[in-house]
């Protein structure tokens, strides 16, 4: 993606009313994620990250995912490693569906290989999961009852619910007979 995306103008003009961020332009698509869009925008400032629901969201509250990032991510500054939320928009006015604006932070996207920046050595492996042990942990050491996750859901029977949920939304949009 190049300047002259379709989320360009009106990303551009929210952006620097909501934040004082001035140029705001859509550069490419990040990848590594799997259900939502995450596109990397570079401003005058710097770059910035948004993530949307894809335009085809499976679900009408599929964005409510990613509000529930957004909550996450403002809640645990301060406690882990996580980028800055810098907006958050409901508007589909502006880009059509809402959007998550966070900070930019420099790295890689580890999926099922590792990068090539990586050297593919057991100890770079080891430091890696070492890495993603420290930051779990410290997500779970987060006081959650106090830094406003405590409204985010209700603990109790949260896999029964999921398993509920999910299934109601696999109803609605079937794609194929799985077994269950």
């Amino acid at each position: 993606m190049s300047a002259g995306h379709p989320f360009d103008a009106p990303l551009a003009s929210w952006i620097e009313a909501e934040t004082g961020l001035k140029g705001a332009r859509v550069s490419r698509a990040l990848s590594g994620g799997n259900a939502n869009l995450t596109l990397l925008l570079a401003t005058d400032d710097g770059p910035l990250v948004l993530r949307t629901p894809p335009e085809n969201a499976i679900s009408a509250t599929s964005h409510r995912g990613i509000e529930r990032e957004a909550t996450v991510l403002r809640a645990i500054q301060g406690h882990v490693k996580a980028p800055r939320v810098v907006g958050w928009c409901e508007d589909a006015a502006v880009i059509g569906r809402p959007f998550l604006l966070v900070s930019h932070v420099d790295g890689e996207a580890i999926t099922d290989t590792l990068p090539a920046t990586y050297p593919a050595t057991a100890a770079s492996v080891n430091r890696l999961g070492e890495d993603l042990i420290d930051e779990l942990a410290a997500i779970h050491r987060a006081p959650w009852q106090t830094i406003g996750l405590e409204r985010l859901g209700n603990p109790q029977s949260f896999l029964e619910r999921q398993i509920t949920r999910w299934r109601a939304a696999r109803a609605e949009s079937p794609a194929r007979d799985l077994p269950l």
